[in-house]
């Protein structure tokens, strides 16, 4: 049986005026040094305009990644632009200043979700804090209802499933949560992946934001929740109340 191949998708913007080059070079590596025999590396560039491209090239050259560099309209629609460039049967996400501090990651995921013939995999993360503090952090989906249940970066999903649940591109911070919601809400089958192999690099924008992010979730709730029976007035509260009507 041929191996499956894995896509990991990463979107990059203006690395050079970021100060993020190195953080980039971490994860391209942490990639490639996966054991997994079949790992593409498909970079979604958003028109850089400082260099980064240049640096792309080289990776390109090296056969390390494929690249294509384009205008989008924000991190989400680069995002979906991935899913709809991956060549593999499995893809994942994982941001430009994010890594994979242990080789097996991508292998476990894979393994566990063949096993159990989950639509997806998810796992514990490393957290980097922004002053250098490491901690790790398990997912709870006890609280799924209400926030983001888990890292977006320790999922690894199958590609038919996940070209019916694209990002929209109407949540300007939440829409992975958005889209791990209608994947729960919709009965898709979850599975987690005993190994912590991802770090997470705390301090990005929707953390930092933090005010603009619970409103993005408010949204979220707001769109999904009334079909369910759910009032907007209820659905509005949620954030207050920690309350889910039966």
């Amino acid at each position: 049986m041929d191996t499956p191949r894995v896509t990991v998708v990463t979107v990059v913007r203006n690395l050079v005026e970021a100060k993020r080059v190195d953080m980039f070079r971490q994860c391209v590596e942490s990639v490639r040094g996966q054991s997994w025999p079949a790992v593409e590396h498909l970079i979604i560039d958003g028109a850089s305009t400082d260099g980064t491209v240049n640096i792309l090239e080289q990776y390109a050259r090296q056969g390390t990644l494929t690249y294509r560099s384009a205008p989008d309209r924000g991190i989400y629609d680069a995002m979906n632009a991935g899913l709809e460039l991956a060549g593999g049967e499995f893809v994942t996400f994982l941001n430009s200043d994010d890594f994979y501090h242990d080789s097996h990651f991508l292998a476990v995921s894979v393994q566990t979700l063949l096993q159990t013939g989950a639509d997806c995999s998810y796992a514990p993360v490393r957290m980097i804090s922004e002053t250098g503090q490491i901690s790790e952090r398990e997912p709870y989906f006890g609280a799924c209802l209400l926030y983001q249940p888990i890292c977006h970066q320790t999922m690894v999903y199958k590609a038919d499933i996940l070209h019916h649940y694209p990002f929209h591109l109407n949540f300007s911070i939440a829409a992975d949560y958005e889209q791990i919601l209608r994947l729960l809400l919709d009965g898709r089958h979850f599975c987690k992946v005993p190994l912590c192999g991802a770090t997470f690099r705390a301090g990005g924008w929707s953390v930092r934001d933090i005010s603009r992010g619970n409103a993005d979730i408010a949204l979220v709730h707001l769109s999904l929740y009334p079909a369910w029976g759910m009032s907007p007035k209820q659905c509005e509260q949620l954030s207050e109340s920690h309350y889910i009507p039966y």
